[in-house]
């Protein structure tokens, strides 16, 4: 059996005792019935079905590919907006990646209401209806 050159021993000390940063939600758009999902390097911008929200900064993976991060859920209504309007309610966004694919759900923080239960897919086109 060989052993391993100091140098070669050194490096692998060096590579085990390196943090290895968080994976994070790569910038990207997401689509799928009745949702979208638009990933940038300062945040998450959601659009749904008379409703969007969003997440400040980045979203954070664990191994799995699974996120649970706080934001801003905001139910929309028909025609105009007032300016007096609420700027939504606080939300927890949860789910999954597995390849190019996202799985998201949002649970309201208040009434621990959880909305959708969405599927999406990494560059597809979403299909989501706003209030009119």
């Amino acid at each position: 059996m060989k052993s391993r050159s100091p140098a070669a021993a050194l490096v692998a000390a060096v590579l085990s005792a390196t943090p290895v940063p968080p994976r994070t939600l790569p910038e990207s758009a997401w689509g799928g019935d009745h949702a979208a999902v638009t990933a940038t390097a300062n945040g998450v911008h959601l659009e749904f079905d008379c409703a969007h929200g969003s997440i400040e900064g980045p979203v954070a993976l664990d191994a799995d590919g699974r996120f649970d991060v706080r934001g801003a859920y905001t139910k929309e209504s028909p025609g105009p907006v007032r300016r007096d309007v609420s700027s939504g309610e606080a939300a927890r966004y949860v789910g999954r990646i597995d390849g190019n694919a996202m799985a998201l759900s949002i649970v309201l923080v208040g009434s621990g209401e959880t909305v959708g239960g969405y599927t999406l897919q990494k560059d597809r086109l979403p299909r989501v209806h706003k209030c009119q």
